[in-house]
């Protein structure tokens, strides 16, 4: 009976650091897609492409400096989306696609 409870303590401890890693890709992917639903905002409004990176990665609105890349490559896959594909809600398919990974 002893080991049964050491293993089962040993195997709760394995899975909290799991736990907590889930719980900070699932903000990262939430983060993410508010950035998603922002540049397709700006593409919707008809800000260039320039423009809108221009507004995530400066001023008062800008992102972390950590996710500059990531807006960058979300202002590039958005731009390159079919005006049509902007109605299919891209941010709730992409925090879908990114918490299922």
């Amino acid at each position: 009976m002893r080991c049964l409870s050491a293993l089962t303590i040993l195997a709760v401890m394995a899975v909290t650091p799991a736990m907590a890693a889930t719980k900070a890709e699932k903000a990262n992917c939430e983060a993410n897609a508010l950035i998603v639903q922002q540049v397709v905002e700006l593409r919707q409004a008809k800000t260039r492409k320039a423009k809108a990176l221009a507004s995530l990665i400066e001023g008062e609105n800008a992102v972390e400096e950590r996710m500059v890349p990531v807006a960058t490559g979300i202002v590039d896959w958005v731009y390159g989306l079919k005006r049509k594909e902007l109605k299919l809600d891209p941010a709730a398919s992409f925090k879908e696609a990114c918490l299922s990974y």
